[in-house]
This record gives C-alpha cells, structure tokens and sequence, in this order.
C-alpha cells in the first residue's frame, strides 16, 4: 500500500464491500458512504502528516478505523523493533479502541523489481507492536502485501511459534485486474494473487483495481474490496461470542401444609418435591 489513505467504502449492493486508496487530505465532514478507514501512521521513524487528523477525524465520523506501518526491510540501525516503537508511540499519544486493527504493509522491492521483504523482520515487528500496545494476540492485526511476494518467501527459518503467529494474521492482498466481475468478487480472488494458506491467515481483503473516480475524495483512488462478515466485525468492535446453552435450573418447591385430615389433634404435613426425573414425590410427616 503506498502512502495512502484506505478506504472501504460500502455501496450497499454487493455481498462484500468495495473500497478506496486515496492520496490527498481529507475532509471527512464531506465524505459519505464511508464504512471503514485505514490510515497510514509511519514510515521507519517518522510519523505521517495526515495520521492525527485522519485518526481523529474517523473516530469523531464514528467510523471504524486502522491504521498502518508502511515497513522498511534489512534497516541496521531503523530495525524492526524501532520501526514498531514509532508506531506504537505514535498510536499511543492518540489512544485506541478496542475495535482498531494495526496493519503491517510489507511489499518493499529493491530497483530492479525485486522483492527484499523479510518475514522474520516483519513478525518481529508485529512482536513488539502486540507487547508496546498491550495486546493479548494478534487477533486486530493485517498484513498487506501481493501473493508473489509472500509465495516466493522462504519460510524455512521460521519456528513453529512463528508460523502459528503467521498463520493467525488477517491478510490484504492487492493484484489488479482489467475486468473486475460484478458482485461478490471477493470469492472470486484468482489463484495467482491468493497466498498460500497453508502458511497465511485468512484473506479479507482484496486490493483490484486503480486509478478511479470518487467525487467526495480528491485525486484518484484504487479500489478494494472488503470481506462483509469481518467488516460487521470491525465496526462492532467485538470479537465473534460463543453460544452457550442456558442451564435450567428446577424451581424450589416450599413445602406445602395440608390442612389436618383426621381427627388428630396434630396436622399431617405433607412435603411435595421434585424428582431429578421431573415426577412429583409426596411424603406425610
């Protein structure tokens, strides 16, 4: 993703949701159709200009949000560690919500074409993000790169602590197409840009097509699409709650006095109970 805002953009006629890169300031009082927003937050140590008002102007729309590190690779003295201090502090000084995901953009190619993104940098990054923000997993993080970067990755070095963490990250992929087909292009990711699942998370997004047109958003903007059922799980901000079956619990019977049946001086109580069974059981004392 380049040094962009990211849109996902809801057109209410689709299974998934389209969205929009764009590259300009926004005035987000004027945008309309807005579901969810990702913004860009740093680059090695520095911070983006447009991250402050983007991440406040989301929040103040009450729009989900997120926010990305664009990653520089084989840095010796901006390593991995310091690129994810930059952006915890920079999250950190505006505060977040318990339904903002964090997103590692890792797609750094050298002048020739070639790809120089390393996965053990970029999991160490995602490392120190979970431990300076304070998180438990890495349930709230995405990472964003194309299917011939992360296919060609040589994956052997990693430990089978790290390919679990791999494995548990949400992906976006981007690979454009002329003709995108109408509809819920989402299940319809060719193979040639879908990364191997047996080594990475699920994909919920998909970046498709660039260079259109959105009259509320200066410039241009490339679009995407975004998995509907995580979208209505980023907006609510709740991770997914079990169903657990309610426990029934059998009403306590108070014991029941009978009005004296004999000539007796003395009442005859009788206890009437339930069984474990459901029956009824009555004892005279």
């Amino acid at each position: 993703m380049p040094n962009i805002v990211d849109l996902a953009y809801n057109n209410m006629t689709q299974a998934h949701i389209n969205g929009q890169d764009v590259s300009l300031p926004i005035d987000w009082s004027q945008v309309a159709g807005i579901e969810g927003v990702v913004t860009k937050v740093s680059e090695l140590n520095f911070i983006d200009p447009s991250f402050i008002p983007n991440w406040v102007g989301i929040s103040a729309r009450g729009l989900a949000r997120a926010g990305y590190h664009y990653f520089r690779n084989g840095q010796l003295f901006y390593n991995s560690a310091r690129q994810a201090t930059t952006f915890v502090n920079a999250i950190k000084a505006q505060g977040f919500k318990s339904g903002d995901y964090f997103v590692c953009d890792n797609e750094e190619k050298d002048a020739r074409g070639n790809s120089v993104v390393s996965m053990s940098e970029t999991l160490n990054w995602f490392y120190n993000v979970v431990v300076g923000l304070g998180l438990s997993d890495y349930s709230h993080f995405w990472l964003y790169s194309t299917a011939d970067i992360l296919n060609n990755l040589n994956l052997s070095k990693l430990n089978t602590g790290q390919l679990a963490i791999l494995k548990s990250i949400k992906i976006w992929v981007a690979g454009y197409i002329n003709n995108p087909p109408i509809g819920d292009i989402l299940t319809a990711l060719p193979i040639a840009y879908t990364p191997d699942p047996n080594y990475y998370g699920k994909v919920i997004g998909w970046q498709y097509q660039e260079s259109a047109v959105i009259p509320t958003i200066p410039g241009g903007v490339d679009l995407n699409q975004i998995d509907s059922d995580f979208l209505l799980e980023w907006k609510s901000g709740v991770q997914p709650i079990p169903v657990i079956s309610p426990v029934v619990v059998p009403p306590v019977i108070s014991p029941v006095v009978v009005p004296p049946v004999s000539n007796s001086p003395f009442p005859v109580r009788v206890i009437t109970t339930i069984n474990g069974d459901g029956t009824f059981s009555s004892v005279k004392g």
